[in-house]
């Protein structure tokens, strides 16, 4: 099979805005007030965990035929946690990002006969 490669750009806006591209598409990338941002898109944690969990449901949807399954409704849920203390160099230095945790559920339908 072809290796395909991905391209995407980030451009830095105004202060931690970033408007990232990728052919003809275009994300807003922000932190919320909290973390001195002005909250316009999802901030690059939450991003990263979204791409994660879309590639978690591409996948499903690509292989559940291969095994003869039909979802009806297939949703990946991601959490990931940040030690913001060590990303912002106000504690203990630590790995910022210590853990993702991935939580499929998925439904499909009900056949006659089975439980």
């Amino acid at each position: 099979m072809a290796v395909n490669t991905f391209k995407a750009s980030a451009h830095l806006q105004e202060g931690v805005k970033v408007k990232a591209t990728s052919r003809h598409f275009e994300l807003t990338i922000d932190e919320p007030k909290s973390l001195g941002g002005t909250d316009t898109g999802m901030n690059p944690v939450e991003a990263l965990l979204a791409s994660l969990g879309a590639c978690q449901s591409i996948v499903a949807r690509v292989y559940a035929p291969k095994f003869d399954i039909k979802l009806d409704d297939f949703q990946v849920d991601v959490e990931g946690d940040i030690d913001l203390d060590g990303f912002f160099l106000t504690g203990l230095l630590s790995a910022p990002a210590t853990l993702i945790s991935v939580t499929p559920s998925a439904s499909r339908p009900m056949h006659p006969g089975r439980g």
